[in-house]
């Protein structure tokens, strides 16, 4: 769970840089290039990338850069936990746990905010339905059909009427469905009507509510994401000035006053009825959006007809695919490579911390520091290396009897006490998985076990707050910087 966590907030964190590169750099485009703001794509283009950046985290990382995965037992063992009051608190601080507590609220956060933000668009999508339920079907082919201009509409449109003092709006659910209102039958020319049912057909004809709904739930889901929020507005604002594009070229030139004149009533009447309600869904809600609109209805240049870009659609899915093989690039210089348990099977008898001394010496009942934890299996069980490293020592060392320290790069050491037989010697490189000793109980000890110590730039760390003893899986370390 804790490593799902901290993926989570790595990828949450990823998105974000991801969004604010693409945004700023589309803006900045936008500003010298007009043509840019009713080019759908590139806003599209921008805003599922920024998502996939999110999503792509969670896949399976290369060999080389396995998915980060942290363990917790010092929060489930009250032994454990009271073990860590002889730690140092800058060493506590410094601990994976500490970071794991940061990761947990930021899951609690994102949990609580995305259920919201989905409940909000749930909400707003069956009002949505219910009120298209509640409408009253109009056909949509013979003679009123054709004076609203939908004689040209997608197979199998619904036309629906409403009561509500609406602005249109094209909705797919599931099916193609125009909503029109009783307020703009009763406030529009036949020609400003015939307009404004031309922008909403097409919508229809670029799947517009699609792509609309599909932002929707991602900026729901990615509720934090200030960046991917205004790429989906950008985008649905490129979606309105592209429509409006399409109206008129079709049209005659002469109607363009007219058409401005329907779409500013519309537009005035979804922002001071409906505010940000999700039924209008292609109305934007700010006066810089409203002015660019209607400036752009009556200036009369049209740029060039955009169609599909496959090769956009291509470099955003390399960029894709790029985050997806490292997305573990923002903690690359803390990660080391995974442990596995030097004994599998075995139990722990005594854990990491302060504890009565029990060799029966002048030193016995008297608490002392146990720097490691100790693993009891039988005599000659085999050890195996947990981490790839260097023997820096093999030999005898007093009351620890047989010994082994292997280093593991980046400040972590190993040590292993009480073997019954060392299998490598001191400079030779050994690989995970490699045999070396077997358990004994040499030195003092009272049985057959095998004593581990792990060391972080010298200093020692409980090994159960980094190392799942009671599981068989591979888990990273964090290294102190």
């Amino acid at each position: 769970m804790i490593e799902w966590l901290a993926q989570l907030a790595l990828s949450s964190l990823i998105s974000l840089v991801v969004g604010t590169t693409t945004m700023a750099i589309l803006v900045l485009l936008a500003r010298r290039l007009d043509w840019l703001n009713s080019w759908r794509e590139p806003w599209l283009a921008a805003a599922v990338l920024t998502f996939a950046s999110f999503c792509l985290g969670f896949l399976p990382a290369a060999d080389n850069a396995p998915a980060i995965q942290l363990s917790l037992p010092a929060l489930t063992e009250p032994t454990q936990a009271a073990a860590h009051a002889a730690v140092p608190i800058s060493e506590i601080k410094d601990s994976p746990a500490s970071l794991s507590w940061a990761f947990m609220a930021w899951g609690w956060i994102w949990a609580v905010g995305a259920a919201i933000s989905l409940a909000r668009l749930v909400l707003g999508q069956w009002r949505l339905v219910k009120l298209v339920r509640r409408g009253k079907p109009l056909p949509a082919e013979g003679e009123l059909a054709r004076h609203l201009g939908v004689e040209d509409a997608p197979r199998n449109m619904k036309l629906v009427l409403v009561p509500q003092r609406i602005s249109p709006f094209a909705a797919a659910l599931p099916t193609p469905t125009l909503v029109l209102s009783q307020w703009m039958l009763d406030n529009l020319s036949l020609e400003q009507i015939r307009l404004v049912v031309r922008h909403e057909l097409e919508h229809l004809a670029q799947r517009d509510p699609l792509v609309v709904l599909g932002l929707q739930w991602m900026a729901a889901l990615l509720w934090f994401n200030w960046p991917l929020k205004a790429l989906a507005k950008l985008a649905v604002d490129a979606l309105e000035q592209g429509c409006d594009e399409q109206v008129l070229r079709k049209e005659n030139p002469k109607r363009r006053r007219a058409y401005a004149e329907a779409m500013l009533k519309t537009l005035r009447q979804t922002a001071t009825t409906h505010g940000n309600d999700p039924v209008a869904a292609f109305s934007t809600q700010n006066q810089r959006s409203f002015t660019m609109r209607i400036r752009h209805i009556l200036d009369g240049k049209l740029s060039a007809r955009k169609r599909p870009n496959t090769a956009l659609w291509a470099m955003t899915l390399g960029g894709a695919l790029l985050l997806s093989l490292q997305p573990q690039l923002a903690l690359a210089d803390k990660v080391a490579e995974a442990f596995i348990h030097p004994l599998p099977n075995a139990k722990v008898t005594s854990s990491f911390g302060m504890r009565p001394w029990p060799i029966k010496d002048e030193q016995h009942n008297k608490k002392r520091l146990h720097k490691g934890i100790d693993l009891s299996a039988a005599r000659g069980t085999q050890i195996q290396v947990p981490r790839a490293g260097v023997v820096t020592f093999s030999g005898a060392d007093g009351a620890s009897g047989e010994v082994v320290i292997i280093d593991h790069g980046n400040g972590t050491e190993t040590l292993y006490a009480h073997l019954d037989k060392r299998l490598v010697n001191k400079g030779e490189r050994v690989a995970q998985g490699q045999i070396l000793g077997l358990v004994g109980s040499t030195g003092k000890a009272t049985g057959p076990h095998l004593h581990w110590e792990l060391h972080q730039d010298g200093e020692v760390v409980d090994p159960a707050s980094q190392v799942p003893f009671f599981a068989k899986q591979p888990v990273l370390v964090l290294a102190k910087q």
